[in-house]
């Protein structure tokens, strides 16, 4: 082989190794990405109580491309706290949080503005909050909205909730933790409604726990044995709870539209099951698609509304489902 051919020969074997060396790469690279999709963390306060929420959430946010990190704060502040440091350390790209407390989300911002990470509020909002940063947003509905359309369900009875007809409507009111302002708001919301119709009303109980239904079920259990039926109207703050007392009312041998009227939150399928008098319903998979188009808009830095709200509605034991 002369001399000529042989550099040649030499120059063709560097140039085919450059090219796999460059293919190499380009495949490396791109498995990279295809492997490192963008974090989001969804922080929820408590997951029994938002889980077809969360559900969906999760489902609306990784069929956009997003890796969702689930964080259940089991109704822990501090661990809720930690929770966004540990994600906010490994850089996601917004985090989607319902606040345990609603006051403690200042100092959950001041960690969002220190590392320049956008957030979407559920749930329960943060009013103080939401002023300290044009990155932030709320998804939810109006606070006063489900009290208000719980006590419009027992308007729409004709007796208006006074089944022992003595001229008043005695009422049971089971909600969440009494410093959570959604549960205040849905407890006094309800009553509320009656009294400005011109009803006389006595509010037997206010029962503040936590939102799941083995805790709605124990003090609906514990109340109906206490007061029995000087007990008229039963209102629930969410789906579990509303699952668990209507567990109550069955197992007490009770029945609703007989001896109680019960208001509640979801739970569809006991419409007619469990003869429940009404039902106030989330729009959940609009709500999900509202914080996923917010939550990308925010990620782009674009510019979004500070509160986004979707609108409740009510099913009775009259609605056809069908």
């Amino acid at each position: 082989m002369s001399v000529d051919k042989k550099k040649l020969w030499l120059l063709l074997v560097a140039l085919a190794l450059i090219l796999v060396l460059v293919l190499v790469l380009c495949v490396t690279s791109c498995e990279d990405k295809k492997g490192k999709l963008p974090q989001v963390g969804l922080c929820l306060r408590q997951y029994e109580a938002d889980s077809e929420y969360g559900r969906l959430l999760e489902k609306c946010l990784t069929e956009a491309g997003y890796q969702v990190r689930v964080q259940d704060a089991m109704n822990d502040q501090t661990r809720q706290t930690e929770q966004i440091k540990a994600l906010l350390d490994e850089g996601v790209v917004l985090l989607v949080i319902e606040p345990v407390i609603a006051e403690a989300a200042e100092d959950t911002v001041s960690l969002l503005m220190k590392e320049n990470v956008p957030a979407v509020f559920v749930g329960n909002k943060p009013e103080k909050a939401m002023g300290m940063w044009n990155r932030l947003s709320f998804v939810g509905s109006a606070e006063d909205q489900l009290g208000q359309l719980q006590g419009g369900i027992i308007l729409q009875v004709d007796n208006r909730g006074d089944l022992n007809e003595d001229g008043q409507v005695s009422c049971l009111v089971i909600s969440g933790p009494e410093d959570d302002t959604k549960a205040k708001s849905q407890a006094e919301g309800c009553i509320n409604v009656l009294v400005t119709e011109g009803l006389l009303v006595e509010q037997i109980q206010t029962s503040w726990g936590d939102w799941t239904g083995e805790s709605g079920r124990l003090r609906c259990a514990k109340a109906l044995s206490q007061y029995g039926k000087d007990i008229e109207v039963i209102f629930c703050g969410n789906e579990e709870i509303t699952l668990g007392a209507l567990d109550a009312v069955r197992s007490g041998g009770w029945q609703i539209g007989r001896d109680y009227y019960l208001a509640g939150v979801g739970a569809v399928e006991k419409l007619h099951t469990d003869y429940m008098t009404g039902t106030v319903v989330y729009d959940l998979e609009k709500m999900a698609q509202q914080v996923l188009s917010t939550g990308k808009a925010l990620i782009n830095g674009e510019t979004v509304e500070r509160e986004y709200y979707v609108n409740l509605y009510v099913l009775t034991a009259e609605t056809d489902l069908e």
